[in-house]
């Protein structure tokens, strides 16, 4: 059984989606933004510090998986 799907709120009527997130900044517009903090040290970032390992997916998926390794191994990746 499927978990359910939570409804998401509709965008804006006008388009406007609020501040750009970094992660969505291209490497381009990244390079050619004044540096206004070269001197400061880069702030600590938050990590996992326990390894994580392979998440083996459902049995109805590992079907597909296996099925589509198959048929790569068989024909090439590029058909």
């Amino acid at each position: 059984m499927l978990a359910p799907t939570l409804p998401l709120p509709a965008a804006p009527s006008d388009g406007h989606l609020g501040p750009i997130r970094p992660a969505h900044v291209s490497n381009d517009a990244l390079a050619n933004k004044p540096q206004e903090r070269e001197g400061l040290a880069a702030a600590p970032v938050a990590t996992h510090t326990r390894t994580i390992g392979i998440i083996d997916p459902p049995p109805d998926i590992r079907v597909i998986i296996d099925k589509t390794v198959a048929f790569v191994a068989k024909n090439g990746p590029e058909v």
